[in-house]
């Protein structure tokens, strides 16, 4: 209903762990499917995934708590490393990573952007999240070459308006 409603691109996260979902959402007209757990846990998933679809339309979801994979909902942690996970993708062609520090989602504190740098400096397309809450933040998400940004508690609580998150987004 909501591809029916809104004709801006719209990507699509949390518990997708089949083939079938995937294909599901993206035959309702989802733009890009957001694989978290898999990603870290079933490479033969996104490995399908990416062969069955444009890899514009298929995103990693890297999750850190302190540090640690968070994985299944975030009530988990992975025990493969971080390192081995981005070599992993890289080498099955992921193009796209959801980056989100867990322990800074809906603070308002600002995102952690150490990572999100070192992944856009090894060449994947990050979308930040977790924490971003400012015009500052949205500032040094572009400052750092990320593709973008998700907002939630900050537009929820009205620290952000989306006009100004639009505007700092497009700003030169």
């Amino acid at each position: 209903r909501i591809r029916e409603a809104v004709s801006v691109p719209i990507q699509v996260g949390g518990g997708i762990r089949t083939l079938a979902l995937a294909t599901r959402l993206c035959k309702a007209g989802i733009d890009r499917v957001v694989v978290g757990t898999a990603a870290a846990e079933d490479l033969g998933l996104l490995a399908k995934l990416l062969k069955r679809f444009d890899p514009d339309r298929v995103a990693a979801s890297i999750e850190l708590r302190h540090g640690r994979l968070a994985i299944q909902g975030r009530e988990s942690e992975s025990n493969r490393a971080l390192e081995q996970v981005l070599v992993n993708l890289e080498s099955l062609g992921v193009r796209w990573l959801v980056c989100t520090d867990v322990a800074r989602d809906g603070t308002l504190a600002g995102s952690g952007y150490a990572l999100a740098r070192r992944m856009t400096g090894e060449g994947f397309r990050v979308i930040v999240a977790g924490g971003v809450a400012t015009i500052g933040d949205i500032r040094m998400i572009r400052e750092i070459g990320a593709a973008g940004c998700i907002i939630g508690s900050a537009l929820y609580e009205g620290a952000l308006s989306l006009p100004q998150a639009l505007e700092a987004a497009r700003a030169h």
